[in-house]
């Protein structure tokens, strides 16, 4: 992450990182392309939430607090325990951004 200075101000390295979302609190949860969606916390750099899901594209979490995934073939919404909420199946791939 960098300021409006271009002063980087966080930095995290994640193999094959997507789709990022920055979360009110400060977390980040970062899909990456191998099969997983991550959440780190900012402040530690470390991982405080998985969720394995085949290729990932965007994720984000809701003003709800589910997560809601865009895959290559799939939109999936899961709760904090991970249950499926909903799945519809897409035939290509984008981004879940409003």
């Amino acid at each position: 992450e960098v300021d409006p200075s271009g002063t980087v101000i966080w930095k995290y390295s994640a193999e094959q990182a997507y789709g990022i979302d920055v979360l009110p609190e400060g977390n980040v949860l970062i899909a990456k392309l191998g099969g997983e969606i991550i959440e780190v916390d900012r402040l530690t750099n470390s991982t405080v939430w998985t969720h394995t899901f085949a290729s990932p594209v965007d994720v984000f979490r809701t003003d709800e607090g589910t997560t809601l995934i865009v895959g290559a073939q799939s939109v999936v919404e899961i709760d904090s325990d991970k249950n499926v909420l909903w799945t519809k199946d897409i035939c290509n791939f984008g981004s879940a951004r409003k």
